[in-house]
C-alpha cells in the first residue's frame, strides 16, 4: 500500500479525534440483529471505523457528509461493513464504495452560521446487501420529528473521551430529542430546522467514530450523528435532520 496514502488517512483519523466533529459513551453492547441497519466505514488496513452508517437499500448507505467530504481521490481505500457487532470476532460483508453523493449544500464549514448543515450524504455500493436477521434497511421517515420522543444511537464510537478509540463492539443509547430553543441555551452558534438536538444528560452521549451513525425512533432514521462538544459532558449532541432531506435521497437512491 502507497505509505503517503496510509499517513494520510492516519492524519486524517487523529484530526478526527480532536476536533468537534463527533467522530457512544455510556448506553449498552448491542446485537447487530437489534440494529440490523447499522453500516461501518472502515478504514481496513488498520481494521478503524472512521464513520457509521445506516442501510437504506439493499444498495445505499445514508452517512454524513463531513465523513467523506473531499476524500474522493481515497474512497477505493475504505470498505462499508454490514452485519457485525464485533469488528475483531465477526465476519462482515463488505463492500467497495461505487459512488458518494454529497449534499450539494454542503461547504464542510464549522462556523457560527454554518455548524455542519446539510450534513448529509448518501453512498452507493458495488455489489447488492442481501437481507437477512443481520443486516436490513432501516425505514426513512414518515414525518418530522417532535421534542420528547426517545430514540436510539448507535456506533462504535470512543467509550471514554480523550483516550484512543479502540472500541470494537457495537454499542447503543437511548436519547431523548429535545426542543431546538433548549438546545440553543447551550451553544452560542445558530441551528435550524434541518437539524436536531438530543440530550440524555451528563455520561451518555456520541463520540469520536460515531459520526453519520443513525438516530432511531420507531423504525425509522430521524437523525443523522453530525457534531457533538465535547462527548458527553452533558450538553447537547447536533444532529441532521433526515426528514428535511427526503427529496435529495429519493433523488440519489432513484438514479
Amino acid at each position: 500500500m502507497n505509505f503517503v496514502l496510509l499517513l494520510y488517512f492516519y492524519s486524517m483519523l487523529m484530526i478526527g479525534a480532536f476536533t468537534k466533529r463527533a467522530k457512544i459513551i455510556g448506553g449498552q453492547e448491542i446485537d447487530v440483529r437489534n440494529a440490523p441497519y447499522q453500516a461501518a466505514i472502515v478504514f481496513p488496513h488498520i481494521n478503524t471505523v472512521i464513520c457509521g452508517g445506516s442501510i437504506i437499500t439493499n444498495k445505499h448507505i445514508l452517512t454524513a457528509a463531513h465523513c467523506l467530504y473531499e476524500r474522493d481521490m481515497h474512497y477505493e481505500m475504505l470498505r462499508i461493513y454490514v452485519g457485525i457487532s464485533n469488528l475483531m470476532t465477526d465476519i462482515p460483508s463488505k463492500f467497495k464504495i461505487y459512488n458518494v453523493y454529497i449534499h450539494p449544500r454542503f461547504t464542510g464549514e464549522m462556523t457560527k452560521y454554518a455548524m455542519n448543515l446539510n450534513d448529509i450524504a448518501v453512498v452507493m455500493i458495488q455489489g447488492t446487501i442481501i437481507f437477512n436477521e443481520f443486516q436490513n434497511k432501516i425505514n426513512l421517515p414518515k414525518s418530522n420529528y417532535r421534542a420528547g420522543w426517545r430514540g436510539l444511537v448507535s456506533g462504535w464510537g470512543m467509550t471514554y473521551y480523550g483516550t484512543e478509540n479502540d472500541n470494537t463492539v457495537l454499542r447503543g443509547a437511548f436519547v431523548d430529542i429535545i426542543e431546538m430553543s433548549h438546545c440553543l441555551n447551550h451553544y452560542t452558534f445558530v441551528l435550524y430546522n434541518e437539524q436536531l438536538c438530543t440530550l440524555q444528560g451528563e455520561g451518555i452521549g456520541i463520540c469520536t467514530g460515531d459520526s453519520g451513525g443513525p438516530l432511531i425512533y420507531n423504525n425509522e432514521i430521524i437523525g443523522i450523528v453530525s457534531c457533538n462538544m465535547p462527548c458527553a459532558k452533558g450538553k447537547p449532541d447536533i444532529h441532521t435532520n433526515v426528514f428535511s432531506y427526503l427529496h435529495f435521497i429519493e433523488f440519489v437512491i432513484n438514479k
